[in-house]
């Protein structure tokens, strides 16, 4: 075991003003909230919020073992104080760094150093993610929301014992639906539907507590076909205005999906802000939306990351625009059955493990045939085997 090193009055403020400006935009947020930092010596270092790695890197002939055992120990974001030289460049050292973390940032520092940060995310499959809508547009679409909307989560709720039963609309929503109905009969627990799960529920007698928004295109507003006003909407600020028309009377509380407008929001908006991180789809956003809210226990229906046997994307009929993007369909094993997926739904399936793992006081079920379950369970074996 190595010796740790004391840390320099000069890491100490890069310590302190990093984890100030994390803060500023992640208070109550648990993927961007930071309260653990530790500075990274090999094989001698604790899991933390973020893992900060000083003038070590560049000593090493091959840092890939150090950087795998970073990935293991990061839960949100890593950040590495390297001096380059004239074998490995900035640009050498973000293409290193890049093969570990996605979103790489790099700064070139007084001193000649170069400060680069990432986020500890899986990134496997995240290149497949494109952005909906254009950047004007959720602009424009937050302001008028913000105008005609009062009602903002806006504080971190406090640990309860209710559990979120979060129904997504991948296909196996259909044939878990009974036992999505059995388990909302114990009055601890809250229905929460996305996308096309409120009609596909509410068709069939079964009315959710709260239902989940955050797209930013109008097409998203075919998925209902009109409110309910036993339902309590919880809509991303960037949602698109003709959804906040067609639900106009019904409850709506709108919370701000953290991301490009964090600083304009605070700075021009609304100064106590509180913005919710997370996944890249909204059934893995209100994982992180609901644990904000103080649930600690995750029921999840229909979050398949695969397709069925013969290519059926949802549960039933779903707003898709005009054109959709190819999915590019692939085949994987997992636990040794076959599922038909996609790049994009690898993506989806990362950013559920990726939630998990900055929600470590939290428990989550998976019910359904699907990728995604198999791959909880193939991962938790490995868990419990290595224990």
């Amino acid at each position: 075991m190595s010796k740790r090193r004391k840390l320099t009055p000069e890491i100490k403020a890069v310590f302190r003003d990093f984890k100030a400006q994390a803060n500023k935009y992640g208070h109550g947020d648990p993927f961007n909230e930071i309260q653990t930092i530790e500075m990274y010596e090999p094989g001698d270092t604790p899991p933390a919020d973020a893992i900060i790695v000083v003038n070590t890197l560049e000593y090493m002939p091959d840092p890939k073992q150090a950087l795998e055992e970073i990935k293991g120990l990061a839960r949100k974001t890593v950040a590495f104080w390297i001096m380059p030289d004239a074998l490995r460049s900035q640009a050498t050292w973000e293409n290193i760094i890049g093969q570990y973390f996605p979103h790489v940032q790099s700064v070139v520092q007084p001193t000649g150093h170069i400060w680069l940060q990432a986020s500890a995310t899986n990134p496997f499959g995240y290149k497949n993610l494109v952005t909906a809508g254009t950047s004007d547009g959720r602009w424009a679409n937050l302001v008028a929301n913000c105008k005609a909307v009062r009602d903002r989560v806006n504080q971190k709720v406090a640990p309860h014992n209710r559990t979120a039963i979060i129904a997504c609309y991948g296909p196996s929503l259909g044939s878990t639906l009974q036992h999505l109905i059995d388990e909302s009969k114990d009055t601890t627990r809250d229905i929460v539907s996305v996308s096309g799960s409120h009609d596909f529920l509410i068709d069939r007698g079964i009315i959710p507590d709260f239902h989940v928004e955050c797209d930013p295109r109008p097409h998203k507003a075919n998925n209902i076909a009109k409110g309910h006003p036993n339902v309590d909407y919880l809509l991303g600020s960037m949602i698109h205005p003709v959804l906040m028309d067609k639900l106009q009377g019904q409850n709506i509380t709108l919370w701000h999906p953290s991301g490009e407008f964090n600083g304009q929001i605070k700075d021009d908006l609304e100064p106590d802000a509180l913005f919710v991180g997370g996944g890249s789809n909204v059934g893995l956003r209100s994982l992180v939306l609901f644990y904000v809210l103080g649930y600690r226990s995750f029921s999840i229906y229909g979050m398949d990351c695969s397709f069925t046997d013969d290519g059926q994307m949802w549960a039933g009929a779903h707003a898709q625009k005009a054109n959709p993007i190819d999915h590019g369909k692939i085949e994987t094993l997992c636990d040794g059955r076959r599922f038909i997926t996609a790049p994009l739904y690898i993506a989806y399936a990362n950013g559920f493990f990726d939630s998990v793992k900055v929600m470590p006081d939290a428990e989550f079920r998976v019910f359904g045939d699907s990728l995604l379950k198999a791959m909880a369970g193939q991962i938790y074996k490995q868990t419990r085997e290595a224990a």
